[in-house]
């Protein structure tokens, strides 16, 4: 049976993230343990290299980066150890990383899209050139 306690951090684990976590911790976060951790920094990583590569956001970019990240050798070798020690397939296994996946994406989406739109409004601005008012071309002397 698949655990989801297992991407807990246990209270002996010492995390690389401890001191972050210390920061935004406000009572009510989970404290995932450091294989989880790593799979979802190489997630991020991941993604930031295919943003990096593809700059136009389509609606099908989702899914593009799904299959990127199920196909990536960091995330499956750090899911690997989050997923050891659960007895069920490797088939269920894959099911539950790819909902990981899609929510993370989901989430994680939001964030992007507002940096992206906070760069396209400033290269926007950038090549609107200020004219001047109707008044004062019409009646310039």
């Amino acid at each position: 049976m698949l655990c989801l306690d297992d991407m807990l951090q246990s209270e002996t684990e010492d995390h690389e993230s401890d001191n972050w976590i210390k920061l935004v911790d406000r009572g009510g976060l989970n404290h995932v343990s450091n294989a989880m951790y790593m799979a979802i920094v190489s997630m991020e990583l991941e993604v930031q290299k295919q943003l990096q590569q593809d700059s136009t956001l389509t609606s099908k970019f989702k899914t593009k980066l799904t299959k990127c990240l199920l196909d990536s050798e960091d995330v499956m070798f750090f899911w690997s150890i989050v997923a050891a020690p659960w007895e069920s397939g490797d088939e269920m296994k894959m099911k539950l990383l790819g909902m990981v996946i899609d929510m993370w994406l989901t989430i994680r989406g939001f964030s992007y899209a507002s940096d992206w739109m906070e760069k396209l409004k400033v290269q926007e601005k950038k090549t609107k050139q200020k004219s001047k008012g109707i008044r004062k071309t019409l009646y310039k002397d």
